[in-house]
């Protein structure tokens, strides 16, 4: 999975073939090598603030790919910290509006600071992306619902796939945190639980 790191900007490598690499840009190299491994380990197993730490290790050797921006925005989001991760998610959908996986958690906190239209507007571009992501979906349903747009709610609802719909059904009767925007709509919102599993299937 490193084999591209040599497009990373770290400062040009020698662009004739077989020259040989600046012992600054092999030091750079190494350590972006490194704290990638270690922040893919930690992606893959959720550990937001190793993430971020790890990341951050490669931005300040040089990396500057905007997987990595956006997979630290995304740790900055589950780490608590809205505000570094809005500049950071806005940033990237001004540069890089078609970058997959920035719209989604991009909206869902455009959700949670209440920026309704926008997070609309970033979280149907991320259906767009990945139709297979729940969270998503979930996010976008509750983002209708609090603008009122019930609707729209309930057709994006009619449309996912039944896994999908049976999921965000277990969301809302767990409590999920974006219950909340359900609320004003009771009947809305117990219809969209029934989309879950039946008390016997969670046996």
């Amino acid at each position: 999975p490193f084999e591209s790191l040599g497009l990373l900007a770290l400062g040009a490598p020698p662009a004739e073939p077989g020259a040989e690499l600046t012992p600054d840009w092999e030091k750079r190299m190494a350590v972006v090598k490194e704290a990638l491994i270690r922040a893919l380990a930690a992606r893959d197993g959720l550990r937001w603030a190793e993430l971020r730490e790890n990341l951050e290790a490669a931005m300040n050797a040089g990396l500057q790919v905007p997987e990595a921006r956006r997979d630290h925005a995304t740790a900055l989001y589950r780490l608590g910290e809205k505000t570094g991760a809005l500049d950071e998610f806005r940033q990237l959908e001004r540069q890089h509006p078609d970058l997959p996986g920035v719209q989604g958690p991009y909206g869902q906190l455009l959700l949670e600071e209440g920026q309704f239209d926008l997070a609309v507007t970033a979280l149907e571009k991320a259906r767009q992306q990945d139709a297979s992501d729940a969270g998503s979906a979930f996010a976008l349903i509750c983002a209708y619902a609090a603008l009122n747009r019930f609707t729209d709610a309930r057709d994006m609802a009619r449309q996912l796939p039944p896994e999908q719909a049976r999921q965000i059904g277990g969301w809302v009767a767990e409590g999920h945190p974006f219950r909340r925007f359900l609320d004003g709509n009771k009947e809305f919102r117990d219809w969209l639980k029934s989309l879950g599993p039946r008390p016997e299937e969670t046996q």
